[in-house]
């Protein structure tokens, strides 16, 4: 199986790092289709997708990485561009939502440091670092309480899917401090009041 844990050889750039995966992963992509793949005995089609499921999250984090400190590089100016997922959608066919999205996430992992390790170890998706800062925002009055308490949020974070994590999260705050989350719920609810009444009266 793929080794994930030890040390990488240094490099002498970026490029050649790049090079040799592309080499890698055509490598990975010629193997017969056969059971095992040439992974070792008993590796099978199923093995496969779990690692590469692993892996395709690392790069997922690396990119992600790579494209937050583009954004604070400022160096997407120098050819015109405002933004740094302006500058990436330009060069890749993905629309500015999901480039925006790749800097935003990038953000994410390093705010919340732990979690974003988690993430760059193939452990999390980033729908986790996307629910745990709906919960920062949700319950303003909790983020201390939220951030001494991450070790254990990224524990359950890696055996839980994005959705139960959600529901652990918004458990785990009233669990935390029960007047605090249901003043930030009530706050929400007088926010949303007081935007749709407008509209109402229109």
């Amino acid at each position: 199986m793929f080794d994930t844990s030890g040390g990488v050889a240094q490099r002498k750039s970026a490029a050649d790092c790049l090079s040799e995966l592309n080499v890698l992963i055509d490598a990975l992509a010629g193997l017969d289709a056969g059971p095992g793949l040439g992974l070792g005995v008993g590796v099978g089609d199923g093995d496969l997708v779990v690692e590469l499921t692993a892996v395709s999250r690392r790069l997922e984090s690396l990119r992600a990485a790579a494209a937050d400190r583009f954004h604070h590089s400022g160096d997407y100016t120098a050819d015109g561009s405002r933004t740094a997922h302006a500058w990436i959608a330009g060069k890749v066919n993905e629309g500015w939502g999901a480039c925006r999205g790749v800097v935003s996430t990038g953000g994410l992992q390093r705010q919340y440091a732990q979690m974003g390790s988690a993430f760059a170890a193939g452990e999390i998706t980033r729908e986790h670092l996307l629910e745990l800062d709906r919960a920062h925002h949700s319950y303003p009055h909790l983020r201390e309480l939220l951030i001494a308490e991450e070790h254990t949020i990224t524990d359950y974070a890696r055996v839980c899917t994005a959705k139960q994590f959600s529901a652990f999260l918004r458990i785990l705050t009233h669990r935390l401090a029960p007047a605090a989350a249901e003043r930030d719920s009530e706050d929400r609810r007088g926010q949303c009041n007081l935007h749709s009444s407008p509209i109402l009266n229109a």
